[in-house]
């Protein structure tokens, strides 16, 4: 495997042999588009060692799927369509990010842990789908408003929700890759500067 993709990217579809992860980019297409009738899904946040580099053939593909509440005609939590993928490795989350909510959570307390950092922290993830651009753009115009200490308080947040994820995936990754030749303190501290940009580049409204 390929050390440097830790460091330099956030998103590396590839297994532990650095072979492209063709497996997981197929399922995510096709969850997709068995999601696309469905009005009020946003889009798909794959998660774990499937899309970040380090999966093996055990290893199962994590789908945050988010949607938005306001739009709900027919239920988009159908537990006979994820039973069908939970047999074929598939895990399964469900993210309302309805903007009317996360906009009034910014509102009346935007630095608070839970609703608001929990958004905006899948929001700041790779999201599938054209969709997510709109939701982005309209969060982001109320999250523009907020005094600069409070977007200092939320961003550092994110992050941290972010971390933890890259800190449970640090110790899978020196299980599997023992011989990594790369410090698990070092590497989180880099993961962390590219979250911390992937963040400005999403949310920051400056000209």
């Amino acid at each position: 495997m390929n050390p440097e993709s830790f460091e330099k990217k956030l998103y590396d579809p590839k297994d532990i042999e650095d072979v492209p992860n063709t497996r997981a980019l197929e399922l995510i297409r096709e969850i997709e588009g068995k999601f696309n009738g469905n009005p009020a899904f946003v889009g798909i946040v794959p998660r774990g060692s499937m899309v970040h580099g380090y999966s093996t053939e055990k290893s199962d593909l994590d789908i945050l799927v988010l949607f938005d509440s306001s739009k709900i005609q027919t239920n988009i939590d159908d537990k006979s369509f994820q039973r069908d993928y939970i047999e074929r490795g598939v895990q399964f989350f469900f993210l309302n990010i309805n903007p009317s909510l996360v906009i009034h959570d910014l509102e009346l307390d935007p630095d608070k842990d839970g609703g608001p950092i929990r958004n905006l922290a899948a929001l700041t993830e790779m999201v599938t789908g054209d969709k997510v651009s709109g939701y982005r753009e309209r969060i982001g115009e109320k999250f523009s408003e907020l005094p600069a200490e409070s977007k200092a308080k939320i961003k550092k947040r994110v992050i941290d929700l972010l971390m933890d994820k890259e800190n449970y995936s640090a110790k899978k990754i020196a299980h599997r890759i023992p011989n990594l030749e790369v410090e698990e303190e070092q590497l989180l501290l880099k993961r962390r500067r590219l979250w911390g940009d992937r963040f400005d580049r999403i949310w920051s409204r400056e000209k």
